[in-house]
This record gives structure tokens, sequence and C-alpha cells, in this order.
């Protein structure tokens, strides 16, 4: 059969295409969910996490989640809260020490014996409050759980100032009276740990408001993690530092919020364990684990961000945006199949519709011959 080229049909058939591959492969890449949760859980390593170094989940994570992330071990020193020894690359190793063999080495923390801890700052926007905020977080991994709450009765209080000047009331000289009070049960508001976690949902939602699909919860696994009490299936916990520890003397003359540590310039700080008790208004078993100090590097949030345009310092983030995550990339190679697939169907449809369009040019003048015929015969 002889085609005949057509405009219109021609016009529409190549509609049909286009249309079908764009509208296919747009739904593929943005509206279907089910390829989003295939990348989260790529993303997170959720079927091979062991496969990956706990460093590198950290690393990830703090990618995903904030709009800006650094490394923050220049900002901290870590010393041995019995000797004060300050713990550098080389392991520790004095009579007088409460943890030998312990390390500070490209910003982790290595305390043997107990866990392994490296600290970052980030800043996220709050489309809440239409505001900046901006932290300082330790993810405590490689954690020997030496006791069953290590890490949930595991806390971190901060002070302002560095040193030990009884009459300006900072530092050390504050620190210890606050670990007194802490000790005495005066005292138990300081930071604890949470428990880094991200699930998608669908924007979708059901009759209830639910999501229609949602994806497992993402963890950080803590896969070298050890001891007596060590669960199954261990996560990397992360200690805030959102509310300075005020002591009593503070709480009579302070009329203000209490600060973040990313407001100091420059703090003193311990980490600690409370006991099995949680609900006890006196620590049961209450043992400090380190201590440090901290100098502000960035003055405020603004300088932190703009960082991350002049210098490697500072990374930009996601923002738990899976676009910026790196979804495209993922999803790519699955699109151009899709739109392949797509292409091949819509083009087969859209030939037939051609054909239908096709006439018989010659079937219309027989016709009016064969009419002239009947009308010479009557």
């Amino acid at each position: 059969m002889k085609l005949k080229f057509k405009l219109i049909p021609f016009i529409i058939s190549i509609l049909i295409v286009v249309i079908s591959v764009t509208g296919v492969t747009i739904y593929a890449y943005k509206g279907y969910d089910t390829n989003k949760i295939r990348f989260v859980n790529d993303y997170f390593h959720y079927s091979d996490h062991s496969k990956v170094e706990t460093l590198d989940e950290i690393e990830s994570y703090n990618r995903f989640a904030s709009a800006y992330y650094r490394k923050a071990g220049d900002e901290f020193t870590f010393n041995d809260f019995k000797s004060d020894y300050v713990y550098n690359e080389t392991p520790s190793q004095n009579s007088k020490n409460f943890i030998d063999g312990a390390t500070y080495k490209d910003g982790i923390l290595h305390l043997d014996g107990w866990f392994d801890i490296i600290p970052y700052a980030v800043s996220t926007y709050n489309s809440d409050t239409n505001a900046w905020v901006y932290t300082y977080y330790f993810y405590v991994f490689n954690v020997n759980y030496r006791y069953q709450s290590l890490i949930r009765n595991l806390n971190f209080c901060f002070v302002n100032g560095i040193g030990n000047d009884e009459s300006e009331f900072v530092g050390t000289y504050k620190l210890n009276t606050v670990i007194d009070e802490i000790k005495s049960g005066t005292y138990l508001g300081a930071n604890g740990t949470n428990l880094p976690t991200y699930k998608f949902k669908s924007n979708r939602t059901d009759a209830d408001g639910n999501p229609v699909i949602e994806s497992e919860s993402m963890y950080i696994y803590d896969d070298k993690a050890k001891g007596e009490f060590c669960p199954k299936g261990a996560y990397v916990y992360r200690l805030t530092a959102m509310s300075e520890t005020l002591s009593d003397t503070d709480k009579e003359t302070y009329t203000g919020e209490r600060r973040w540590l990313s407001q100091l310039e420059n703090a003193t700080f311990s980490i600690y364990y409370t006991g099995e008790d949680s609900t006890a208004t006196k620590p049961d078993n209450f043992v400090e684990i380190v201590r440090g100090t901290f100098t502000r590097k960035y003055e405020n949030v603004e300088t932190f961000n703009n960082l991350s345009k002049a210098n490697n310092d500072v990374a930009e983030g996601a923002q738990s945006d899976l676009f910026k995550a790196g979804y495209g990339a993922y999803i790519a190679k699955r699109i151009i199949i899709t739109g392949l697939i797509t292409f091949a169907i819509s083009g087969v449809l859209a030939f037939l519709f051609y054909l239908i369009w096709q006439d018989d040019v010659k079937k219309e003048p027989k016709q009016k011959k064969e009419e002239k015929k009947k009308l010479q015969f009557k």
C-alpha cells in the first residue's frame, strides 16, 4: 500500500509520540514515588550498610539532611578529665589518665574501650520560623556497650568560657561546679542524644490524610559496635549542643534564654554517663568520660553558609531534597529505558493512527462513474 503524506495526521501522530514520552518520563522522574523509595534505600544503604564505612554513612547523612555542613574537628580539643592530658595523634599513656590509648586525629576522637566521636557543624533552614539554624552535633560510633543504656543516657554539657578563673565564673571552674550539681541531683538538664533518621513520605495522601506510600526508616548503622549489651542492629546516635548548662549561681542571676554552643565564642564541656535509671533524680552510676574545649571558627550562620561559595571548608548539602541529593543521576538510566519503551509503544500506535487517515484515492472517482452509468440506463 502506497502511503500518501497527510500533514495534519502526521502532526497528530508526532504529538502522540512526544506527549506520551514526555508525560511518562516526567511522571517516572517526579511523580512515581516507588522510584524515590528506591533512591532513598540506595542512598542510605538500607540493604548493604555492612559494606559501607560508618564514617562515609555519617558524611552522607549530613550532606543529605543539612543545607551546609563541615567536619568541625578543628574547633574542638578533647582531654582526659582525670589528668587533663590533651589527646592528640599519639595514643595516651599515663598512670593518671582515666582512659589510655585515646587519640584525636583527623577530627576523630577515639576513646579506647568506649566509642569514637566526630563533630560536625551544620546549618538548616526552618521553613516554619523562616530562620536559619546553626548547630553542632557529635556523632558517636564504634560503641563498646559496656553499659546497657550507655548511648541513651550519654550527656553533653557545656559552659561559657575557657580557663579556670574563679572570679569570672567561666570555663573549668564553672564546669566543675555544674558537674558537682549533676552528681548531687541538683541539675539534670544537660544535652542528651538523639537518633538521626529519615523517612520518605509521598505527597499524595489517602482519605485519612496519610501518605499513600512511604519508605522504611533510614538510619546510620553502627556496624562495628560491640560489647556485652550491644543491641542487634546498633545505630549511630549523636550528642546535641543546643542548650548551655546553667549552675545554681547562674539561675539566680541569668534571665535570658540559654544559648546554643554555636552562639558562644568559646566554651568548656564534658561528656558523661548518668547510669541505667534515666528517671532518677540523682544519677545512679555517674561516669565522666571526657572533657574538652570549643573555640568557634565562624561567627554566625550567614558567614558559615557563604563560605560554601568561597572555598571547600564548608560544603553545600541537600536540605532533605532528593533531587539535590542525586536522585536525577540515580534515576537517569531507568528514565532512559522507560522513555525508549514508551517511544516504541507510542510510535506503533501513532503509525497505526496515521494509517487510518490514508484514503484510497481511486475509490471516490470510480464510485461517481458507476452512479453516472446507472442514470444513463434509466
